[in-house]
């Protein structure tokens, strides 16, 4: 099936993602459900760019539960390097666990995913997830639940500064 915009939004299940610099964070605005995740004191400091790739896969992981055999999954980000990563399937060797993990549950669970770009600007509900402003984000997402979650364990700590 081709992916166009008519497509996108009456068929496909979207999710935002982002990440702080202690944080990550993916919203379902369709299910009006986000989850937020504390990186562990461990978590290799100035590497933001890992952590949003981190939520893209966490987002991933989660949205393929919510979507029937062959469904469809687009994933918005704030950082086009993550995109980039994520659509050419080509990445840094630290990045890799992360792209084995994403593909390995797409092709288990016959899924189509994409990731996309969205300006900071238009990423508002899971900007505020990332940066714990719970009061913004049901402000502009009223009735929102908010829920923890675990990202992949044996990705966390996976990059060096």
């Amino acid at each position: 099936m081709s992916w166009n915009f008519k497509h996108l939004l009456e068929n496909v299940l979207q999710v935002y993602t982002d990440a702080s610099r202690d944080r990550i964070t993916f919203w379902f605005p369709s299910l009006n459900i986000g989850f937020q995740a504390e990186l562990p004191g461990s978590a290799p400091v100035g590497v933001i760019f890992y952590f949003k790739a981190l939520a893209v896969t966490s987002a991933l992981l989660d949205a393929i539960k919510h979507v029937q055999l062959e469904g469809h999954i687009a994933i918005f980000c704030d950082n086009l390097n993550t995109v980039s990563m994520f659509n050419s399937l080509a990445a840094l060797p630290p990045y890799n666990g992360l792209l084995m993990v994403s593909v390995d549950a797409i092709i288990e669970s016959h899924i189509d995913f994409r990731v996309f770009f969205v300006p900071r600007v238009d990423n508002v509900v899971a900007d505020h997830l990332s940066r714990w402003r719970n009061l913004e984000v049901i402000q502009a997402s009223p009735g929102l639940l908010i829920f923890p979650f675990e990202p992949p364990q044996n990705m966390l700590g996976a990059v060096k500064k």
